[in-house]
């Protein structure tokens, strides 16, 4: 099964940004400039909003088929391991279910 977004990797994803907030963000934008591969601005306070939603975001998994990217499967899994025998036509996507 490849790699899918599993729940340390959204633990080292919150580090970061609570990191850059604390540490990048307090310098200015161009700060972290070298860091970012766009041209698009980061605003002052966005890790911080980030790393708030995905506190209390629920993450899931869904199969989906390869060709079209739609649903395989009508239901949402809590673990990626449920869909480790599907077959080659399908794809395994990751779901963020935001707060209430």
């Amino acid at each position: 099964m490849p790699h899918v977004l599993t729940p340390p990797d959204l633990i080292l994803i919150r580090g970061t940004l609570q990191f850059w907030a604390e540490e990048i963000e307090p310098h200015g934008p161009e700060a972290g400039r070298p860091y970012l591969p766009t041209s698009q601005p980061v605003t002052a306070g966005h890790a911080t909003e980030l790393q708030r939603y995905l506190a209390s975001t629920r993450l899931r998994y869904l199969l989906c088929n390869r060709t079209d990217l739609q649903p395989a499967k009508s239901r949402l899994s809590d673990d990626a391991a449920d869909f480790k025998d599907a077959d080659a036509a399908a794809i395994l996507a990751t779901v963020l279910i935001p707060p209430k």
